[in-house]
């Protein structure tokens, strides 16, 4: 299993977790109160906490933050081996990009309401770059994508609601 984490354990970082956690998808979850984390993850049980000493060792860090805290995290945790995936709509990647440009950063976009993902599951999601495989297989087990703003990503969804 690649190691992935998710930062942000609001609105969207819970619904996020909620769908993975139906297709039983382990998902590692940062904050920087170890408390808040282990108080978050006895709702769910596919999530794991990672420390703040686990986080550079992640091959796949998600950022479903605020967007005012996107660049302040990105500042204090900025690991060249990580692939960190935006989610905050009104940030766009490519600023993120030419700000860091040491760091691999995609976007991906929810498209919709948390409360609604997390009650229905069923999730839209953009990526207007390519994103690696693995993101994007992470992704369409929650949802369809539309990448590159052609190419409808279903199947993998589709499979799991069928089953």
């Amino acid at each position: 299993m690649k190691s992935i984490a998710l930062v942000g354990i609001g609105r969207l970082g819970k619904a996020l977790v909620k769908q993975w956690d139906n297709v039983n998808q382990k998902i590692g979850i940062y904050h920087p109160s170890n408390e808040k984390v282990n108080l978050f993850i006895t709702n769910f049980s596919n999530g794991i906490p990672v420390s703040a000493d686990k986080l550079p060792k992640m091959e796949t860090i998600i950022l479903a933050l605020p967007a005012e805290k996107v660049k302040e995290f990105l500042k204090l945790h900025h690991y060249t081996n990580s692939t960190y995936v935006n989610m905050a709509t009104s940030v766009q990647t490519t600023v993120l990009q030419k700000e860091f440009p040491n760091l691999q950063i995609v976007s991906m976009k929810f498209v919709g309401h948390a409360q609604d993902l997390y009650l229905n599951g069923n999730g839209y999601f953009i990526t207007e770059q390519g994103a690696p495989d693995n993101i994007i297989s992470l992704f369409s087990k929650i949802g369809c994508l539309l990448q590159n703003r052609s190419t409808e990503i279903c199947r993998e969804f589709m499979q799991n609601q069928a089953a």
